[in-house]
């Protein structure tokens, strides 16, 4: 069963179990948890780890965040605001992910 909302261009993410129904999966895409640690105009210094990341908030500027606030980034843009509880959690996970592969 083909999916008519795919979009042609994933086409190289169909999965396929059967020759004649190929599964179309949506694209996925990793975000890390960071805190805002200061904001000038659309942009956002964050912290995560120690380590320090200049961050677009070009996509929420419908509700801003302030400094201090969590954001989840995926390819250097803020895409939605994390409790920090859910931000500590995602990294507990993490953590528990590079333990397993040895890092």
């Amino acid at each position: 069963m083909r999916n008519p909302g795919a979009n042609p261009s994933y086409r190289s993410m169909v999965v396929s179990d059967s020759p004649r129904e190929p599964i179309h999966s949506p694209p996925m895409c990793l975000s890390i948890p960071m805190q805002i640690v200061s904001i000038d105009g659309l942009t956002a210094r964050c912290e995560a780890k120690g380590a320090q990341r200049d961050v677009s908030l070009f996509l929420l500027q419908d509700a801003p965040p302030r400094v201090g606030d969590f954001v989840s980034v995926s390819l250097g843009n803020a895409i939605l605001r994390v409790s920090p509880e859910d931000a500590r959690l995602a990294w507990e996970l993490f953590d528990q992910i590079l333990a397993e592969i040895g890092h």
